[in-house]
């Protein structure tokens, strides 16, 4: 089961990068999945359950915590005084144990095992397949103190919680400890229950058992394994037998059997985090095909709107001055009239009547319809913030590209112009028959006039009359050939821009469209996967369940529901 539990650990760690990567998921959402997972990976819920016990004594600060180990050692292990002695995790482990084995608990106990300096090994075969562990007070005023027990106790079976009379009624001590209720296993020590320790209370101290049991209870431990030690008073006393009654139920009744069972449900909470913060992930995970087909609509409604702009722009392109090139030129007296032709630009090929860019308004529609899909986003409570950032890039795009069609179908225009070589060809023979044909009338007329001014005889001027009528007509007809040859070049040019603005806008909507309908479509994907991962936990959830069963000892420790036992009699 340990593989099957690291790769579903290694697949909701790439479920939750993935919807992070896509913005699919607020960092609320997603921060509980990563806390869980690096809590279980930290429990080493991913390894298969180990034999070994880890038992961490826990309390506030002075309540006899290292003296109970001590005790519990029969060796003064740990330093006790008055304070916060414990400055770190002291290790109480078995000589015949590899500390290198505590790695499969998690880093933190195998770095405090690897640390010779807070190992202490001792020999029982009672305390074989158990480590017991002192830790600072989690309520030291040194911070450090408190974070070196929350890194320790994330390994922990059983939390053996150890207060005295004098501290037993301060609840934060306690909240901490409800706080980690259902991942580990927990107990209670009542410490210093002598008449040193509890001063006047100790002939009350019957009333002390019941007012800390009613304490608890308020907390959820209803019925809790519960010890009244003494570690100064002598074995027969009610200290003294508490103290003894803990030392055989940490070597006796805590056999193999609860440790499975205790182990099965610190994993069994683990993946009950991890289920919790995964359900709210997927719950989260909003949008359906249904929304995509919906955004479609709204896209190509836009897109239509838009082409009907860009096409009535396109026919009011003023009409524009061809370039020297766009027609076949000739040295002649022809050629010289057709460049002193008036040929002006009446506004930019870019200027959309106003002043405006070409295809404003175009790119006003397309913006009205992203509009419209982030409301329907947000109604169906699709996280789209990504994908509306790529529509403004887009969007920008789109304006700057629509602004330039009408100089750049201009420029096309042109380029295909001068491609086509029979065209220019016959241009060309027309232009050259124009020229001729002006030239001779010219020729002719030049030759009559200087004959007549030899022979003293001037014409009259019906003869330039005539000669300049016959230019101006084969200059016309000249123009007329080449005008069929060469059409009008704004109304060509308009035609480009309508088919180029018109590309240009298809694509623009399927880009957004595409962002969108990616987005959802990871969406709904993360879902499924999520959904069948949620399965799959439930599946290691029951098969810890099996592995937990029947096992009274583990329900007690963990809080679970129990027939109600006596508190003990103390005389």
């Amino acid at each position: 089961m340990s593989d099957d539990a690291a790769a579903l650990l290694q697949r909701i760690d790439a479920l939750a990068r993935d919807a992070r990567a896509r913005d699919l998921l607020d960092d609320t959402v997603l921060q509980p999945i990563d806390a869980a997972l690096h809590a279980a990976r930290t429990r080493g819920i991913d390894r298969p359950i180990e034999r070994l016990l880890v038992v961490m004594l826990c309390g506030p600060t002075a309540v006899g915590k290292s003296s109970l180990l001590n005790a519990l050692a029969g060796a003064a292990i740990a330093p006790v005084g008055l304070g916060a002695t414990t400055d770190a995790p002291l290790v109480y482990l078995h000589e015949g144990e590899d500390p290198a084995r505590l790695f499969a608990y998690g880093q933190t106990l195998g770095e405090m095992a690897r640390g010779e300096a807070r190992v202490v090994r001792h020999t029982s075969d009672a305390l074989r397949e158990k480590i017991v562990v002192d830790t600072p007070d989690i309520d030291s005023a040194v911070r450090t103190h408190r974070v070196a027990t929350e890194a320790a106790v994330v390994n922990a079976d059983i939390v053996l919680f150890v207060t005295s009379p004098e501290k037993y009624k301060v609840e934060e001590p306690l909240r901490w400890l409800a706080g980690h209720r259902r991942r580990h296993g927990a107990a209670f020590v009542l410490n210093k229950w002598d008449a040193a320790g509890m001063g006047l209370q100790f002939a009350q101290r019957q009333r002390v058992a019941e007012d800390f049991r009613a304490l608890i209870a308020t907390f959820g431990f209803a019925d809790p394994f519960m010890f009244f030690v003494s570690t100064r008073d002598a074995a027969e006393s009610d200290g003294g037998r508490g103290l003894a009654a803990l030392q055989t139920w940490l070597e006796e009744q805590l056999d193999v059997s609860t440790t499975v069972a205790v182990s099965a449900r610190a994993r069994r909470a683990s993946w009950g985090e991890l289920a919790a913060a995964l359900d709210r992930a997927v719950a989260d995970l909003a949008g359906t095909p249904e929304d995509v087909a919906a955004a479609g609509r709204v896209w190509r409604d836009a897109a239509v709107a838009a082409k009907e702009s860009v096409e009535a722009e396109a026919a009011r392109i003023a009409a524009v001055q061809a370039p020297a090139a766009w027609q076949p030129q000739s040295p002649g007296p022809f050629g010289l009239m057709l460049a002193t032709l008036p040929r002006w630009r009446k506004a930019g090929p870019n200027a959309a009547p106003g002043g405006a860019p070409f295809g404003a308004a175009a790119v006003a529609a397309m913006r009205g319809a992203a509009d419209d899909v982030e409301l329907l986003a947000r109604t169906r409570h699709v996280r789209a913030a990504s994908v509306i950032a790529q529509w403004t890039q887009e969007l920008d795009a789109l304006a700057r590209d629509l602004a330039a069609v009408p100089s750049r179908a201009e420029a096309d225009v042109v380029a295909a112009n001068l491609r086509a070589r029979v065209r220019r060809l016959l241009a060309r023979a027309w232009t050259g028959a124009a020229e001729l044909a002006i030239t001779a009338v010219l020729a002719l007329t030049l030759w009559r006039l200087a004959s007549d001014f030899v022979a003293g005889r001037y014409e009259p001027f019906s003869l330039l009359g005539s000669a300049a009528a016959i230019v101006v007509l084969v200059a016309l007809f000249g123009q007329a050939g080449l005008r069929l040859l060469f059409p009008s070049l704004a109304s060509r040019v308009a035609a480009a821009a309508r088919q180029r603005a018109s590309l240009r806008l298809d694509a623009a909507a399927s880009a957004m469209q595409g962002a969108l309908a990616a987005q959802i479509e990871a969406a709904v994907k993360l879902r499924a996967s999520g959904t069948a991962l949620l399965g799959d936990i439930d599946r290691e959830i029951a098969a810890l369940t099996a592995r937990a069963a029947e096992d009274e000892t583990a329900a007690r420790l963990f809080a679970e529901d129990a027939p109600k036992r006596a508190v003990a009699r103390f005389e």
